[in-house]
């Protein structure tokens, strides 16, 4: 796709969100102005694939959808085994897993979004669970430590205690929210939360397609809401999953998240309620719950969830 073209779907994009050039570059000191997003509309400035990736993520519209950036041959390949790699981890083959880690430590990559994955990647492969006996705890500060080498291809002078300042792609939040789990599992656990809190807000002021922004906050807002219950903030807990489920259903996300959250409103309630037998919102939470799971095919999760309600609540639920 050729320099204007890419302008010119910046432009229709902007105005069938019903986004002004100010709004869009809102925060973008030193990065982007409205006027040099004016010339990029109209073809007659170029910029960084970086700050294309911005736009598109605050657009709503990943970048690669509209403008790619070539692939070598050996990146090409490097994609392929992302894939691979995510169907492993999946299966739990941690051999495969070390496998492909090796073929792609051999690779010559110049894409900083596939450098990032294969950090990911590598860090993904240290949490897995391993299949000696006993299995030792996974090295979750060399998981740390490979997460942001990972966020900091993309942000030099990143600060984990200053998120929201930051210009963040998909991939970022994601290597981001992997960061707070090794640091929840190294018992870091307010700074856990408090990066869990800094990334939902990055995503509240810096996504402004409805639909992608609930999608990214919907994930982020499931893990908060279960490390905050983890960490017995009940009520913080419960807050913040009403949230993600009121967002879910305003811009119709369904997400598997929403059961999930279901499932975890009705723990803090019987952690909240003195009186939680014959709390009818516990009932109802844990039948949506089940029945939610049922309706997304995750016929095993709905078995697991039921067999908890009659655990934890003495209720049963219907086959």
């Amino acid at each position: 796709m050729g320099f204007i073209h890419i302008g010119e779907t910046i432009r229709m994009l902007r105005k069938e969100r019903g986004i002004s050039q100010e709004k869009l570059v809102a925060g973008l000191k030193g990065i982007l102005t409205r006027e040099s997003l004016s010339n990029i509309e109209r073809g007659k400035n170029r910029t960084s694939f970086h700050v294309l990736d911005i736009i598109f993520d605050r657009l709503g519209a990943p970048a690669w959808n509209f403008f790619h950036h070539p692939l070598t041959d050996e990146e090409a390949a490097a994609v392929n085994m992302k894939s691979q790699f995510r169907e492993a981890v999946a299966a739990n083959n941690r051999n495969e897993c070390k496998r492909l880690l090796g073929e792609m430590a051999n690779m010559t990559i110049f894409n900083n979004e596939l450098l990032q994955e294969n950090l990911k990647c590598q860090a993904t492969f240290i949490l897995m669970p391993s299949s000696a006996t006993p299995p030792p705890p996974p090295d979750y500060e060399k998981a740390e430590a490979l997460l942001l080498q990972a966020i900091k291809i993309t942000h030099s002078d990143f600060n984990i205690a200053n998120i929201p300042r930051y210009l963040l792609t998909e991939t970022d939040r994601l290597i981001i929210s992997m960061l707070s789990e090794t640091m929840f599992e190294q018992s870091k656990k307010d700074e856990a939360i408090e990066v869990l809190t800094q990334l939902a807000e990055n995503a509240r002021n810096n996504i402004f397609d409805a639909y992608e922004r609930t999608r990214a906050l919907s994930t982020i807002l499931f893990n908060l809401s279960q490390r905050l219950g983890q960490t017995s903030l009940f009520e913080q807990s419960m807050t913040v999953a009403e949230e993600a489920i009121a967002l879910n259903k305003k811009y119709r996300n369904y997400s598997i998240n929403t059961p999930k959250l279901l499932y975890n409103i009705a723990c803090c309630l019987k952690e909240l309620d003195v009186d939680w037998r014959n709390n009818e919102r516990i009932k109802q939470c844990l039948h949506d719950s089940y029945f939610g799971m049922r309706m997304f095919g995750r016929i095993s999760d709905a078995e697991i969830i039921r067999a908890g309600a009659a655990r934890r609540f003495d209720i049963t639920l219907p086959i």
